[in-house]
């Protein structure tokens, strides 16, 4: 669920919520580990492509994915400008990979790095 959507359920819910989610010492540590993974999701795969192509390649795979969706080409906000800077291209590739869902960062992973 996402978390702007968990911040906008009302109070009385959010603590009932919280009232099962006790666990002792052992679980509450792999529990956290799992919710960082799945919170840091697109960070693992950002640190992955980041080590094995440049960021113009990242880019520009990514401008070719999208380029005929119409739809998310709106919802990410990508910048087709070939002449932006590298930290510019960075900062774009950083906000598309926090706004995809854990399929699609795994689809856009596998058509960027195979």
């Amino acid at each position: 669920m996402n978390k702007n959507l968990i911040n906008k359920l009302p109070t009385e819910i959010k603590i009932k919520i919280t009232s099962y989610l006790y666990y002792s010492y052992p679980k509450s540590k792999i529990i956290f580990i799992i919710n960082k993974i799945i919170n840091n999701y697109s960070y693992y795969f950002l640190k992955e492509i980041y080590n094995n192509k440049t960021i113009s390649d990242i880019n520009y795979y990514i401008l070719k994915y999208y380029l005929y969706d119409k739809i998310n080409y709106k919802k990410y906000n990508i910048n087709f400008d070939i002449n932006i800077n590298d930290n510019e291209k960075k900062a774009q590739i950083d906000n598309i990979f926090k706004s995809l869902t854990p399929i699609h960062i795994q689809r856009l992973y596998n058509y960027i790095m195979f």
